[in-house]
């Protein structure tokens, strides 16, 4: 071919190439200028912001959670509704005038004027105050419950809210690194190929790897806002209208594997019995128990002793009575085939939360262990062994010794080596977490590990129907 053509033929190809990488550079610096300024922006809003534990974030919610003190309050509510059902009835006092005459009128000739004064009592509560007793009492076990059921939600809740905060931290640190490496990869080869010893195209490969890279951490920086966002309401009582929550940072360094390993699974399953939802259920069989037997007293109503004097031209008299309805109709029949129907269902329920609790606790148990065991064994120098793949990889690309392929494939590995050992720990802490709430223990024992009481069940249940039903107040 002609020289002149070749040397033609080049310099349109060079002009071609300086120009996709033109436009791939303006690309680069305007995701830059975009994460700068939302860099910016968080740095001004969580100026005086401050970090935060998982032992912190469960403390707080529990004491601070508005979905905990409604159910504290429906507690004091159920036991109003105790205080109620156990209140005799008021008798009732009546005042008649017999034989008397009209207003401005004297008594008609012939007739006695008689006045009469008796109280009658209502007897139903000697039949009815019993089965309403009851049945106010398993409400009030039944909202002692829920309130444990809150707390549960609420820690649960809180520690998912952590873990994703934690995650996105370790995502956003990694995407920051993954962009620096490649930025200072970018600079090495820009002075490579102005000075002619390398190729343009992998220049070009490298804008591209690094634009996406700074794409990739402007997402993950987005997805750490909305983290923090969810974790803000448990850790925070406050509602700014503008700002990232009052928090910069959650410190996961703490959440290392313990040495303490699980406790057996039967100590576990042991406390089956004294789950919150399985004692709210149980209530709720006793309660419509109850309500069964009160609707079948409500067959005879009104029912009352009668008793006073009867003043007649100055003789007085006893007055006494009984007042006993006539149950021509069974007035009652439709609430007793409700009551009935509702007990029925109530057992139904109760069978099935025991069943699914059992299942909850063996799941929550066996996901425990397997995390627990596989991240024991786990060779925790995979995390340096990939980092050191990396910069063998870039001190050998730039000798030019490896393709551009072989870094990014260890920048790559070493990212995703990082998301997955955090993700594998935060999981293994978060199942040992659902298990001790699973088999109603306190969740901040779950991050000591520390083990089931030894007490039985029974001794158990004693104990938690005494904290249940003293006073509470606000923490």
């Amino acid at each position: 071919m002609n020289p002149f053509l070749q040397r033609r033929l080049r310099y349109a190809s060079h002009r071609r190439s300086r120009a996709s990488a033109h436009a791939l550079s303006t690309t680069a610096r305007l995701v830059v200028a975009l994460l700068a300024l939302s860099h910016t922006a968080a740095g001004q809003a969580t100026a005086a912001n401050r970090s935060i534990t998982l032992n912190e974030v469960i403390r707080t919610a529990l004491e601070r959670n508005p979905l905990i003190d409604a159910a504290r309050a429906r507690v004091k509510a159920s036991r109003g509704a105790r205080l109620t059902a156990g209140t005799l009835p008021n008798p009732m006092l009546t005042y008649e005038v017999e034989n008397g005459g009209f207003p401005g009128h004297s008594t008609p000739v012939g007739l006695t004027r008689e006045i009469s004064s008796f109280s009658t009592l209502p007897l139903e509560f000697v039949w009815q105050r019993s089965p309403r007793e009851r049945k106010a009492d398993e409400d009030v076990r039944v909202a002692d419950a829920e309130v444990s059921l809150a707390r549960r939600q609420v820690a649960g809740d809180a520690a998912r809210a952590f873990f994703r905060v934690a995650l996105a931290q370790v995502g956003a640190n990694a995407a920051a690194d993954v962009q620096e490496g490649l930025d200072s990869l970018v600079r090495y080869s820009q002075a490579r190929v102005a000075e002619g010893a390398a190729a343009e195209g992998e220049l070009i490969r490298l804008q591209v790897e690094r634009d996406r890279a700074a794409t990739e951490r402007v997402l993950q920086q987005v997805e750490l806002v909305r983290a923090r966002g969810a974790l803000a309401p448990f850790v925070d009582d406050s509602t700014p209208s503008v700002g990232l929550p009052g928090f910069q940072d959650v410190v996961y360094d703490s959440l290392f594997i313990s040495a303490v390993a699980l406790a057996p699974a039967r100590a576990f399953m042991a406390r089956m019995s004294l789950r919150a939802d399985v004692l709210a259920a149980r209530a709720r069989v006793a309660a419509a128990g109850a309500e069964s037997a009160l609707q079948r007293s409500l067959v005879v109503r009104q029912l009352g002793a009668t008793f006073g004097t009867r003043n007649t031209a100055g003789a007085y008299s006893m007055i006494a009575g009984l007042t006993v309805p006539l149950p021509l109709f069974d007035r009652n029949r439709g609430e007793l085939q409700r009551a009935t129907s509702e007990r029925v269902a109530a057992e139904h329920e109760r069978v099935w939360v025991e069943r699914r609790s059992s299942a909850e606790i063996a799941a929550a148990y066996e996901s425990a262990q397997l995390l627990t065991t596989a991240l024991a064994t786990l060779d925790l120098r995979f995390l340096e062994r990939a980092a050191e793949s990396r910069r063998i990889a870039v001190a050998a690309y730039q000798e030019g010794a490896v393709p551009l392929i072989q870094v990014l494939d260890a920048t790559r590995t070493l990212s995703e080596a990082r998301l997955t050992y955090y993700r594998a720990l935060f999981a293994r802490q978060g199942s040992v977490l659902d298990l001790y709430s699973a088999a109603e223990l306190d969740p901040l024992g779950a991050l000591t590990m520390t083990p089931p009481p030894t007490g039985t069940p029974a001794d158990d249940t004693a104990r938690a129907a005494g904290a249940a039903h003293a006073p509470k107040g606000r923490n």
